[in-house]
């Protein structure tokens, strides 16, 4: 009997530790949108400079601001992506037990909201200070913990802050620098379903979904950063702009939890039971990015702009996660288990984005955006599953903003974002182990596979508002010492 529970509690042990990790983060978390102006697809990274929001995506561009001024923005993102393959789960590599398979079709839908407030002011004539509370990584993709995809992904998410203050300094007319320090807040949420069909007593094998259990494990941590930018102006009509931003290293900590009859004791499996870990840990690897935009204003009213970006994804060579509570207890002490390590591997690669984009000033008060923009994935078809389905993105964008005062002015975009078919394969698996050859107990191994394609799309709304702040606070001043 002893050697039922132990060989019990190993398979579901090594069945767990294979599947709590993954793929959380990669190129489609990664947010260009710091502020509402999404109609020429963020062309003008670090040349824009009309309104504060500078202080992100150049703060060299911060001494072109000449009266201080507040960017307030929202962006909406409505992502669909749809599966359509195979899974299989064998909990025997050595055949004991017939794979589990299955098939079909899979979708998830989201609709998040990405807020950004920027402050920029002049100091005196060659300094500039700049203030950003921004979210340059967010996203999150559920799918349903009933589809046949749930032991491979149910909820990927990852969600970054940050507080960027930035001085600049105007060397002359032509030539500018910029340089900051990031305070980064980062959480990531991983959730799946788990299952085995390995039943040490008879009848075997079990249904895989009477085991079915939810994983859940949340990251959390604060990390700190720099970012530097520079802006020459050659010509009246020409300029290029510069921005580089530091990758962080999030020694992040929280909680994992088994919920569901793969926790407590397998003698008396419940729903309810949970094993949980107070002291998880993982690395969470921001990486560094480096942007060259250009401007050319060839004629007048008519602008031209352009940006390369390319981003480190390929530092990112695995994602671990350190004390993750096991499938059941110890068949003789009822005690907790925890694995010291569980590590996937990621393959990420670097990659570059291109974005193009026009602006047209229609009139005094309205200039018109049109972007069009490639965005490269750093994953690899070789190991890509659900957890992060990304593939190339194609950028299509309209905006226009309009300038109601010399006080405030908003901006309205729009952008389509097109995933084309994107190849999902990948196969995990552990070998079997013996546990004790004198007694014959050994681990029979596991093996998960995942086949098919994805694709998806994205609608995103980017609405701005800026106030030229001094003016404001002015008029407000003027008004109270009137009535008072």
């Amino acid at each position: 009997m002893a050697s039922s529970k132990y060989s019990f509690l190993t398979i579901n042990t090594i069945l767990l530790l294979n599947v709590t990790s993954t793929t959380a983060y990669a190129g489609g978390f990664q947010m260009h949108e710091q502020n509402g102006s999404v109609g020429d697809v963020h062309a003008g990274y670090a040349v824009d400079n009309d309104d504060a929001s500078v202080n992100f995506y150049n703060p060299a561009a911060l001494t072109d601001i000449l009266e201080a001024k507040t960017t307030t923005s929202a962006v909406t993102v409505a992502n669909s992506v749809s599966f359509k393959g195979s899974t299989s789960l064998e909990a025997n590599p050595k055949n004991t037990y017939a794979p589990v398979v299955a098939s079909g079709r899979a979708s998830t839908e989201g609709l998040h909201v990405i807020p950004s407030v920027h402050y920029a002011t002049p100091i005196n004539n060659q300094f500039a200070f700049g203030l950003s509370v921004v979210s340059p990584f967010a996203a999150e993709l559920s799918w349903s913990k009933k589809a046949f995809t749930r032991y491979n992904s149910t909820t990927n998410g990852i969600k970054a802050v940050n507080f960027s203050p930035s001085f600049a300094y105007k060397l002359n007319e032509q030539l500018s620098f910029g340089l900051g320090g990031d305070a980064q807040y980062v959480s990531m949420q991983i959730e799946k379903i788990v299952g085995t069909n390995f039943n040490p007593m008879p009848p075997y094998p079990m249904p895989l979904k009477d085991l079915d259990s939810e994983v859940s494990n949340n990251l959390s941590h604060t990390g700190f950063g720099w970012h530097t930018g520079v802006l020459w102006k050659p010509l009246d009509s020409t300029k290029f702009g510069f921005n580089y931003r530091s990758g962080i290293n999030h020694q992040a900590s929280g909680t994992s939890t088994l919920k569901g009859k793969l926790a407590g004791s397998y003698l008396s499996p419940s729903d309810k039971k949970k094993n949980k870990s107070k002291n998880l840990k993982a690395v969470i690897k921001i990486p560094q990015s480096f942007a060259f935009s250009a401007q050319f204003t060839p004629i007048q009213d008519w602008s031209f702009v352009s940006t390369a970006i390319y981003t480190n994804w390929a530092v990112v060579r695995s994602f671990d996660l350190r004390n993750t509570p096991t499938a059941f207890t110890d068949p003789y002490t009822e005690e907790l288990i925890f694995s010291n390590l569980v590590s996937t591997p990621l393959g990420l690669r670097d990659t570059y984005t291109f974005l193009n984009g026009i602006h047209w000033n229609y009139s005094d008060q309205v200039k018109l955006k049109a972007g069009l923009g490639f965005d490269q994935t750093p994953t690899s078809n070789h190991i890509r599953d659900l957890k992060m389905p990304d593939g190339n993105r194609y950028l299509f964008g309209l905006g226009a903003n309009y300038k109601y005062s010399h006080d405030l002015n908003f901006e309205f975009g729009w952008m389509y974002v097109l995933i084309n078919k994107t190849k999902i394969s990948n196969s995990s698996s552990i070998s079997e182990t013996e546990i004790d050859p004198s007694l014959g107990i050994f681990n029979p191994g596991e093996k998960n596979d995942i086949h098919g394609h994805a694709k998806g799309s994205a609608h995103v709304i980017g609405l701005q508002f800026t106030l030229n702040t001094d003016n404001i606070y002015g008029y407000a001043h003027r008004r109270m010492s009137t009535y008072s």
